[in-house]
């Protein structure tokens, strides 16, 4: 047990190991520096090539997760390397070794070389992780790659086809990374653009009187790209409108097809529904209330009910005669 001051409730904070036993007094709590530790000869049995890469995750595969999912390592180097105490961890902390023989993995110069999660043990969060690449015995990763949120089926990639980014970014730059559906274990990543139409939807307030402004609602509305999205709606009365949440009013009563037309940029989808719009005595004033014969329908065709300024004196009601 270290003591600094802290409480953590007996669990792993309040812990430490220590190369130093001390039964029967106060503990001591000392490291072995296991750089000191190896000898040449041992050394010699490690390869520390800073040529070696994570080149794409797969932390949410089709299937059983427990047997699709992988890291894959590349050789950006001109020789094979042997991984031979070379370690992975993700954000749990714990290291796993990728081998524990000096003969068991080799990875070739520009060759890939995918580990699943039956040889790392390590369970990719499909919700965000971190993956780290540590050199033999090194405390620090020499890569960090993280990603978030991941889609069934998508793999985590290292752009290194367009070459948009240097070699050097391959460590820490996420911009350099991009998920793609073409899943590639032990081969060169390939990326091809497949764009998802967007999904359309609307609602609209179950109270329609002619004359009232309906709110149209399309936030169910959404694109799996994250693509921009272009909205255009017909009301079937000849009035169009661009906006994402309109409100429009209907000056004569019927049955309207109501379309949304949304546009990704790549594909348009168009979702219809049809609105019935009953009349309403209170919205219809005769013009002559002496000649029933000329009479001429007259409705409320809009309204401002909070002016800027004085609403006493700016409010006002707006009537039309179809």
């Amino acid at each position: 047990r270290k003591s600094d001051g802290y409480n953590s409730f007996n669990n792993l904070n309040d812990f430490s190991l220590t190369t130093t036993p001390t039964k029967g007094k106060s503990n001591i709590i000392t490291s072995l520096n296991k750089e000191e530790e190896i000898s040449a000869e041992q050394r010699a049995l490690y390869d520390y090539s800073s040529d070696i890469f994570v080149s794409e995750i797969l932390p949410n595969p089709i299937g059983d997760d427990s047997q699709g999912e992988f890291i894959e390592l590349f050789n950006n180097g001109t020789r094979e390397v042997n991984l031979f105490g070379w370690s992975l961890s993700d954000s749990g902390g714990l290291k796993h070794k990728i081998s524990t023989t000096s003969s068991a993995l080799i990875i070739k110069a520009g060759e890939y070389l995918a580990i699943y999660r039956s040889q790392t043990k390590i369970v990719l969060n499909n919700n965000g992780d971190s993956v780290y690449l540590f050199q033999p015995f090194a405390e620090k990763p020499c890569q960090t790659i993280k990603y978030e949120r991941a889609a069934e089926g998508n793999s985590y990639n290292y752009n290194a086809k367009e070459n948009i980014c240097e070699t050097t970014k391959m460590q820490n730059d996420n911009n350099c990374w991009i998920w793609s559906e073409t899943i590639t274990p032990n081969k060169a990543n390939i990326f091809i653009a497949i764009n998802h139409p967007p999904k359309v939807d609307f609602n609209f307030s179950d109270k329609t009187i002619v004359g009232q402004p309906v709110a149209f609602d399309s936030s169910d509305t959404f694109d799996q790209d994250g693509d921009e999205l272009k909205f255009n709606w017909d009301f079937g009365d000849g009035v169009k409108l661009n906006l994402p949440s309109p409100e429009h009013t209907f000056t004569k009563a019927g049955s309207y097809v109501v379309v949304l037309s949304v546009s990704d940029g790549q594909n348009e989808i168009k979702k219809e529904k049809i609105i019935k719009v009953p009349g309403d005595n209170n919205d219809v004033i005769s013009a002559s209330t002496t000649d029933k014969k000329s009479a001429a329908p007259v409705i409320i065709n809009e309204l401002l009910p909070s002016p800027i300024g004085n609403d006493a004196i700016a409010e006002w009601i707006e009537l039309y005669n179809p």
